[in-house]
C-alpha cells in the first residue's frame, strides 16, 4: 500500500477512509491505465472507473474465494471468454454473465 504524508496519517489514521482515498487519487494521478497483471497490456484508463458501492471492495464468492472488484464504464483490449454465458452466481439474477479476458495473453480479469 502507498503512503501519504505523515501529516495526513497522523490526523486521521491509517485505517481511515480519507488516507484509503488519498492515496487512491496519488495512484491515478501517476498512472492513467490499469493493466493485465500477467502481460501489462492497458486494460482500463483511470478516468472511465466508477464507484459502485460506499463498502468495501472485497468480495467472497460462493467457493469461499476472496477478491477485489474495480468496475469501469468500459474497457480496451479485451474480449469475452469462450465460455457459455450463465446465470449462476449472476450480480442481477435472471441475467447471464462471462467474463473477461486479456486479448494479448488470454488471462481471465
Amino acid at each position: 500500500r502507498e503512503r501519504v504524508s505523515s501529516g495526513i496519517n497522523a490526523e486521521y489514521g491509517e485505517d481511515s477512509v480519507v488516507v484509503r482515498l488519498v492515496c487512491q487519487l496519488e495512484h491515478l494521478r501517476r498512472k492513467h491505465y490499469y493493466g493485465c497483471i500477467y502481460c501489462g497490456t492497458d486494460i482500463i484508463n483511470s478516468s472511465n472507473l466508477i464507484s459502485m458501492s460506499t463498502d468495501s471492495p472485497f468480495f467472497v464468492n460462493p467457493n469461499g474465494n476472496t477478491f477485489e472488484t474495480i468496475t469501469a464504464y468500459s474497457v480496451c483490449n479485451t474480449r469475452s471468454s469462450d465460455a457459455e454465458p450463465t446465470e449462476k452466481d449472476s450480480w442481477f439474477p435472471g441475467y447471464a454473465w462471462t467474463f473477461l479476458v486479456c486479448w494479448r495473453c488470454n488471462s481471465h480479469l
